[in-house]
C-alpha cells in the first residue's frame, strides 16, 4: 500500500479532557512526538462524544515508563502501556509500531517499532487510522480516513483480506462500526467479509460476544443482525440462529423486534435483544446450546430463559384467578417480562390488547405494594384466635393473602373476621 501524508486542518475546536493534554504535554516535553489517534478523532469528526483517548508516541516503552513510572506494563511487548490518571482511569499510549506474523488470527507475533505513517497502515480501518496534531490543531491522515468518514464509508486499511486474516475479530468489528455510525461498508471490504466470514471460528466466544453485545447497544441492531446473516458470519457462529432465517414471518419480526429494543428502550441491557435474537430456535435445547456456544453471561442465560418460559403465559390473563394474576405480575424482574412482551406483540401481530391488560394490573400491584407493606394476618395471629400451629396456617394464610390481593377485604379485622367465621366458629 503507497502511504501518502497528508495533514488536515480542522475548522472546530478539538476539546482534549485535561488529563490527555498533560500526557501528550509530558511526552511532548520528553522529545516526542505524540498525537491522539483512533476512535477519538474518528468521533471528533463525526461530532460525537467519545470516552476512550487512545494517544500514539515515538517514545519506546522504556521511555515512556520513565515519564510514567507508575504506568501498566502489560502490553509493554507489543509497546503498549496504560497511564494512570485521576479518578482511576487510564489512557493507552503506544509506540508507533507495524506489526508482523500473525499466527492466531487475533494478534502479532512480532512487531517493529517505526512511525506513524507505518502505523497507520497496521490498523483496521481508514475511520480509526487518523492522528491529531494537539500542538498544530492538524489531522494526520495516510489512509483517506477523512474522505472515508465524510461518505459515511467503511473501509479496511489497504487489502482487506489481509486485514482480517491478520485479526479475524475486525469481521465482527466491520459490522459494528458500521452500523452502529450509520455507514456502508465498502464493496471490496464487503467482499472481504463474506471470503472470510469463517475466520471468526478463531476467535474466542467472549470476545465475540463482547461484540454482539456492542452492536446491541448501537443505534441499529436489526440492521446488524441481517449483516452478519448475509457475511455467513451468523451461520458460523450461531446456524440455529440462521435457520430461522428460512422463515420469512419469524427472521421479519426477529429484526423488527430488534428495531423497537432500541427505538423503545435504548438504555436497556443486551438481554432484551438476546431473547429476541434466541427467539423461535425450536426448542430449548438449541436456545441452550447457541447460548452456551456464545458465552452469555450466566445471568444474561437467566433473564433470557425466564423470558422464554413465561412467553406465552400472557395468552391465559383473562381466565386467571385475580389473585394468580397478581402474584404472577408480582414476581421479581416482572419488569423485565413487561417490556418482552410490548415488543413480541408489536412486532407479530400488532396486537396489545392482553399486553394493556397485563400492563394495567402491574401498575395496580406496584400501587398497592407500595401502601401495603406487610400482610393483613401472620401465624401469630392465627394463633392469638385460637388456632393450632401446622401446616393448614400455610392454606389459611394463602387464602388470606388471594382475598386481599382480589380486595375482597382491606383491613386486618376484616381478615380476622373471615378466619374467626371460617375456621374457629
Amino acid at each position: 500500500m503507497e502511504i501518502s501524508l497528508k495533514w488536515i486542518p480542522i475548522d472546530h475546536p478539538f476539546s482534549l479532557p485535561e488529563s490527555v493534554k498533560q500526557t501528550l504535554q509530558k511526552l511532548s516535553a520528553g522529545g516526542h512526538l505524540a498525537y491522539v489517534v483512533g476512535g477519538a478523532v474518528r468521533d471528533f469528526l463525526l461530532q460525537r462524544a467519545s470516552k476512550d483517548f487512545d494517544i500514539a508516541t515515538s517514545a519506546k516503552p522504556e521511555e515512556i515508563l520513565a515519564i510514567f513510572p507508575d504506568a501498566i506494563t502489560v502490553g509493554k511487548a507489543f509497546g503498549v502501556l496504560k497511564v494512570r490518571i485521576e479518578n482511576g482511569h487510564e489512557i493507552e499510549v503506544a509506540t508507533f509500531r507495524k506489526e508482523e506474523e500473525y499466527k492466531d488470527y487475533r494478534r502479532p507475533s512480532r512487531v517493529i517499532f517505526a512511525g506513524p505513517e507505518e502505523d497507520s497502515r497496521r490498523r483496521d480501518f481508514t475511520i480509526n487510522g487518523l492522528f491529531y496534531d494537539w500542538k498544530s490543531q492538524r489531522i494526520l491522515d495516510c489512509v483517506g480516513g477523512v474522505a472515508d468518514i465524510q461518505s459515511h464509508q467503511l473501509r479496511a486499511i489497504g487489502d482487506a483480506s489481509d486485514r482480517f486474516h491478520e485479526d479475524a475479530l475486525r469481521l465482527l468489528r466491520a459490522i459494528r462500526f458500521a452500523t452502529n455510525l450509520g455507514f456502508q461498508i465498502e464493496p471490496a471490504t464487503w467482499k472481504s467479509i463474506q471470503s472470510r466470514c469463517k475466520l471468526i471460528k478463531k476467535i474466542a466466544a467472549e470476545r465475540v460476544r463482547d461484540e454482539i453485545n456492542g452492536m446491541w447497544k448501537g443505534q441499529a441492531p436489526h440492521q446488524a443482525l441481517e449483516l452478519l446473516a448475509e457475511s455467513g458470519i451468523l451461520e458460523a457462529i450461531a446456524p440455529a440462529v440462521m435457520r430461522v432465517r428460512k422463515s420469512k414471518d419469524l427472521w421479519r419480526a426477529k429484526l423488527k423486534a430488534l428495531k423497537l429494543c432500541h427505538e423503545l428502550y435504548p438504555a436497556e441491557d443486551p438481554a432484551l435483544l438476546w431473547t429476541f435474537f434466541l427467539l423461535d430456535l425450536g426448542n430449548e435445547d438449541e436456545v441452550s446450546k447457541t447460548s452456551e456456544a456464545l458465552k452469555l453471561t450466566n445471568e444474561e442465560k437467566a433473564r433470557v430463559f425466564k423470558v422464554l418460559e413465561e412467553r406465552h403465559r400472557i395468552r391465559e390473563i383473562f381466565q386467571m384467578r385475580e389473585s394468580t394474576l397478581i402474584r404472577w405480575v408480582s414476581q421479581p424482574n416482572f419488569s423485565a417480562l413487561m417490556k418482552f412482551y410490548r415488543i413480541d406483540a408489536l412486532s407479530t401481530d400488532g396486537n396489545l390488547a392482553n399486553y394493556d391488560f397485563c400492563a394495567a394490573r402491574y401498575e395496580l400491584f406496584l400501587q398497592e405494594a407500595s401502601a401495603q407493606k406487610q400482610p393483613l394476618l401472620t401465624g401469630a395471629d392465627l394463633i392469638q384466635l385460637g388456632l393450632t400451629p401446622g401446616p393448614h396456617f400455610t392454606d389459611i394464610l394463602r387464602m388470606v393473602e388471594d382475598l386481599t390481593l382480589e380486595r375482597k377485604f382491606s383491613s386486618k379485622d376484616e381478615a380476622l373476621e373471615f378466619v374467626l367465621n371460617k375456621y374457629v366458629r
